[in-house]
């Protein structure tokens, strides 16, 4: 870790303030350059576009680099009065220029932001000595179905430096397919026969957390929904009545009348009937509870937008093979049986 580092970990920049203050556009970066000391030292602040701040001070007398700021042990009245105004000047950048998030990493922010958007669960940080750790509980039950911590790599792997994760529930007989995907490891302080840690550094990609997210808050919620992936539905689309598959060709997005119980953020995956007679596609459901445009009928007035994730071919996921887990007809919205649910993410991710 650095000064800059220290500080704006959990900070992130706003533009128009950074020019206001007098930072400058340079090669991508925000730049700063001043006086420290009048006729001893200058500084140079640079704040890239991920909004990590690095900083650099030079003794104006040899023309390098002030190095006694950067080593431990350095308390000599001088060296101590240069690192009180240069750390003065950037908690001042820091309080002018930016504002604070609830992660040191965008990933974990971005999801925080998506449980906040689809379910309207807020982060919790509860722990009085690691502040920077955050849970999320579901909103109705209070239970947490995700621990969000700044860690060292070295907690479960050789490499070096720190980062976000999170640990979320799962069924104990996933454990093994998911420790063979990149990013997922045994859970860090917690049992892990039912909990597991995802690396929050882009390994992963947010969809693939987000339904690991959507799974741990089910199985936190009750033995009621064991047996079910919540929010995990199988819908029927007869292509003797609607060309969906012209209509995939035209776009990844496209309104559906909106079925009840189905939320934003839920999973959808569209059973197309004969001659396909197969789940052809995987959706996300990206808004939810819109008026509809068309006339469903009474029991539909709301449509929902579905943007998909996934094209699967006709041999992939045949009405004969969702037989073998429990799937013995398709005649409308079902939620889907969580063996077949699991099927699906290890075998397509």
């Amino acid at each position: 870790m650095s000064l800059e580092s220290d500080l704006f970990a959990y900070l992130r920049p706003a533009a128009e303030a950074l020019e206001s203050y007098g930072f400058v556009r340079d090669n991508g970066e925000y730049v700063l350059n001043g006086t420290l000391i009048p006729d001893e030292f200058s500084y140079c602040i640079a704040v890239n576009e991920n909004g990590t701040v690095r900083g650099s001070v030079t003794d104006l007398f040899s023309g390098e680099e002030y190095v006694p700021l950067r080593l431990p042990g350095q308390t000599g009245p001088y060296v101590t009065r240069v690192k009180e105004i240069y750390l003065d000047l950037l908690e001042d950048i820091a309080a002018k220029c930016f504002h604070p998030v609830d992660f040191a990493s965008d990933q974990a922010n971005r999801l925080a932001a998506w449980a906040e958007d689809t379910y309207g669960d807020l982060i919790d940080h509860p722990f009085e000595k690691e502040k920077e750790y955050g849970v999320l509980r579901a909103a109705g039950s209070k239970k947490w179905y995700a621990l969000i911590m700044h860690i060292p790599y070295d907690k479960f792997t050789a490499q070096e430096g720190s980062t976000d994760v999170v640990n979320v529930k799962i069924r104990p007989e996933e454990k093994e397919a998911l420790l063979q995907k990149e990013g997922f490891y045994p859970a860090w302080h917690m049992n892990r026969t039912h909990w597991m840690t995802i690396v929050l550094d882009e390994t992963v990609n947010d969809d693939v957390v987000k339904e690991r997210l959507r799974i741990s808050r089910a199985l936190t919620a009750g033995k009621k929904n064991a047996d079910t992936a919540a929010h995990t539905w199988i819908i029927p689309s007869n292509p003797n009545m609607w060309d969906i598959i012209g209509a995939m060709k035209r776009s990844d997005d496209l309104w559906w009348k909106q079925h009840r119980n189905v939320q934003k953020g839920d999973t959808v995956y569209i059973y197309v009937g004969a001659p396909y007679s197969a789940i052809l596609y995987a959706y996300t459901v990206t808004e939810a509870d819109v008026p509809s445009m068309y006339d469903f009928g009474k029991n539909y007035p709301y449509q929902m937008r579905l943007h998909c994730t996934h094209r699967f071919s006709e041999e992939d996921l045949p009405f004969a093979l969702l037989k073998e887990y429990g799937v013995t007809a398709v005649r409308g919205p079902r939620t889907i049986p969580q063996k077949l649910a699991d099927m699906i993410r290890t075998r397509f991710g």
